[in-house]
């Protein structure tokens, strides 16, 4: 009897908790690094390049001031790798979470830019 009684009370409680909590997350990027592809695209994977990442991103939490952070961040990289890396980063960047009247989200956005720059002149920014 006790076993079931605490059985009854921990499916109560863990049924509470789920109706207060939610949580959104955006599609998690599909990544072959065999094939050298992202959400099924093929990148090429051979070819090193200077690339302009650009990103900006703002975090909202209740009874908190939102923050707004963005950037340009420059990487020599193969377009899978930077490719890759952009997926991840937009994935990381956009969730939110919601339990007992306190919310935070965050959203964010990047844009890829290939340059004409060298390795050596890559990272001069």
């Amino acid at each position: 009897m006790k076993k079931f009684l605490y059985l009854a009370m921990m499916a109560l409680t863990l049924g509470f908790f789920a109706s207060c909590t939610g949580t959104s997350v955006g599609k998690q990027p599909v990544i072959d690094e065999n094939a050298g592809t992202v959400n099924g695209k093929a990148y090429d994977n051979e070819t090193y390049k200077c690339w302009e990442f650009t990103w900006e991103y703002t975090e909202k939490a209740t009874g908190d001031a939102d923050v707004h952070e963005s950037g340009v961040d420059y990487f020599w990289m193969t377009e899978f790798e930077i490719q890759k890396y952009k997926a991840e980063w937009d994935y990381a960047h956009n969730a939110s979470a919601s339990a007992y009247g306190v919310k935070y989200s965050i959203s964010g956005e990047s844009s890829l830019k290939e340059t004409d720059k060298d390795v050596s002149e890559c990272y001069d920014e």
